[in-house]
């Protein structure tokens, strides 16, 4: 879907408050106005990647109460299961086929949920991550806890797997907002040499990416087999898939800082919903 990143035009409003509006060729756009999800657009992921525990199983299943589009909104809601079931039923969507996005500049529209151990999660992931036994590259848009739904984590991995790899993790406090209760639009600018997110057009924060020395781990077996001092491989540039999921416990929520989630607490959820108004991607 190209490989070539958006420009950028930003105004000036009020004082020294910058809000950026995007610019370049739109590559992707869906505004979920249809009934049903647009499966030349996007199909449904049955698993979590491995983001759970043995203890608190993340589970996405693509089941008749955990995902639906109504009034021009795709609503991605978590459950607790039933007997015979898994601990807790969710969903998750990822772009369709096996061409990806290289650079651009991502935009969603959301309403984040609210509850414990609840994870949004809309991120990057490599279009042929699950045949590569030798480099994991992970770009998070956004996540959040449900339990902290003013907070938004901003983060991008690079190393030999999931579990062995060079984490860059930024946490926004926003004062006197609540995700949960309103829709807010969140990109990401993501070009050859750094990721930059926004929040409402605004710049919140940004990271280098092509320096190897700030992703270098001291531990060998961290590293991509394929990565040396003088290896001409771009990191971050591979081909990747946009993914929109809601998870539920995993290893965001450490027990000795978050608790165990009972089943009793998530039928109390105040708000296990994901919603997405629109998804924008732009490229020149």
């Amino acid at each position: 879907m190209g490989s070539s990143w958006a420009s950028l035009l930003f105004l000036i409003i009020f004082t020294n408050s910058v809000v950026w509006a995007w610019e370049g060729r739109l590559s992707l756009q869906d505004n979920f106005d249809k009934n049903y999800l647009r499966r030349e657009i996007w199909e449904y992921k049955d698993h979590c990647d491995g983001k759970g525990t043995e203890k608190q199983v993340l589970e996405c299943a693509q089941r008749g109460g955990n995902m639906e589009i109504k009034n021009g909104t795709l609503i991605i809601t978590a459950r607790p299961g039933g007997m015979n079931e898994p601990l807790f039923t969710t969903g998750a969507i990822r772009t369709y086929g096996t061409s990806g996005f290289s650079y651009g500049t991502f935009v969603i529209r959301a309403q984040l949920p609210k509850g414990k151990h609840l994870l949004p999660s809309i991120w990057l992931v490599p279009v042929n991550q699950h045949n590569d036994v030798c480099r994991y590259e992970e770009i998070d848009i956004l996540e959040s806890r449900g339990q902290r739904p003013s907070t938004l984590i901003y983060s991008a991995m690079y190393g030999r797997s999931y579990t062995k790899s060079s984490v860059r993790k930024y946490e926004k406090v926003f004062r006197g907002i609540d995700f949960s209760e309103g829709f807010h639009e969140f990109a990401l600018r993501w070009t050859p040499t750094r990721l930059q997110w926004f929040m409402d057009g605004r710049k919140v924060y940004e990271m280098t990416t092509h320096f190897k020395s700030d992703w270098e781990h001291s531990v060998e077996s961290y590293q991509p087999c394929s990565l040396t001092r003088n290896s001409v491989q771009p990191m971050f540039g591979q081909e990747s898939h946009l993914v929109i999921s809601l998870g539920v416990g995993g290893v965001s929520f450490p027990p000795e800082q978050y608790g165990v989630l009972r089943r009793d607490e998530a039928l109390k959820w105040p708000k296990p919903t994901l919603e997405i108004d629109y998804v924008r991607v732009y490229q020149d």
